[in-house]
């Protein structure tokens, strides 16, 4: 087998590393949406106000761009598929953004591990998609017509982002204070004072309600810029 000097190896592997896509940093199956939110149409065109990117680790906000009928293309959504359970606490604990009320609880004598005392998770989670090559069925027969033909136009001058959804989980959005048979007055006391400040938090990063049925918490996407 032959030999290549270290520094050409080297230099290969950083080249590799840095043309691969980064990947979700959160185990939620793509990319996260907030608000999380119903109504968002699998192979249709969105933007984001953001540079296009194919970094998965931020959070978006998806807005329509041109609404694809997938019956007049001759595509259909694949039948629905039972994805695990998302521990979304989990990732807020973890991402530090709900960490003034960890430190709050601490003070108060609490475990500053959130998800011992409450839980916030995407249940009876989905996944509803379409094949690269039906989403590029798509995009090829109905991108350019009447209907979509200035969505390049619309977004370009201000250089926003432009994607055409492959896939999206969805479910229902629950949150829960955890009962401990073991707590003892002065911490269920506590727990009942914290929950709202808690919930509070979650609104406020979710920049919306945090529960609900039926709602979409991620997304995989194809750049169309």
């Amino acid at each position: 087998m032959p030999k290549f000097p270290t520094a050409l190896v080297a230099a290969f592997v950083l080249t590799t590393s840095a043309c691969t896509p980064n990947l979700p940093s959160r185990d939620i199956g793509g990319r996260e949406l907030r608000p999380p939110r119903s109504g968002i149409k699998v192979g249709s065109l969105y933007f984001v106000r953001e540079t296009p990117t194919m970094d998965m680790t931020e959070h978006a906000n998806l807005e329509k761009l041109c609404v694809f009928d997938l019956a007049n293309a001759g595509v259909e959504l694949e039948a629905p598929e039972r994805v695990a359970d998302i521990d979304l606490l989990r990732d807020l604990n973890a991402s530090g953004e709900l960490d003034a009320i960890k430190t709050q609880m601490v003070a108060a004598g609490l475990s500053g591990d959130l998800t011992r005392h409450f839980s916030f998770k995407l249940t009876n989670a989905y996944q509803s998609s379409i094949s690269l090559v039906e989403a590029e069925t798509l995009f090829r027969y109905l991108g350019n017509r009447r209907k979509c033909e200035g969505w390049r136009s619309s977004i370009d001058r201000f250089d926003w982002a432009a994607y055409q959804v492959q896939s999206v989980i969805y479910g229902d959005l629950e949150f829960e204070t955890k009962s401990d048979t073991q707590a003892d007055a002065g911490v269920a006391a506590k727990l009942r004072l914290f929950e709202p400040k808690l919930k509070a938090a979650i609104g406020n990063s979710y920049s919306s309600n945090f529960t609900g049925k039926g709602l979409v918490v991620s997304f995989l996407s194809i750049p169309r810029n």
